[in-house]
This record gives structure tokens, C-alpha cells and sequence, in this order.
């Protein structure tokens, strides 16, 4: 039972760093892509009100 515990204990960790690392990707991503599509402020602006 213990050991059982312990494999699941290992492949949640594994899932939750799977998971951090995907969403460092796709946070870094976002920021890359935002960067080269610089768009006036105002039309961010407006954007957000909407």
C-alpha cells in the first residue's frame, strides 16, 4: 500500500511539473509574440473597454 501511495505521489509531482513548464512556455510565448505585434496604445485601450 505504501509503495502504491509513493508511485502516485511521484507521477503527481512529475504532472505538476509537467504542468509548470508548459505554462512557463506558454507565458513566455505570449510575451515574445506581444512584443512584434507592438500596436498603438489607445488600440490597446479600446481593446480592453470592449
Amino acid at each position: 500500500m505504501e509503495q502504491a501511495i509513493d508511485s502516485v505521489a511521484l507521477e503527481v509531482e512529475r504532472i505538476s511539473e509537467g504542468q509548470r513548464f508548459t505554462t512557463k512556455l506558454l507565458s513566455e510565448g505570449k510575451g515574445a509574440s506581444d512584443s512584434r505585434q507592438s500596436a498603438p496604445t489607445g488600440a490597446l485601450a479600446r481593446d480592453r473597454t470592449t
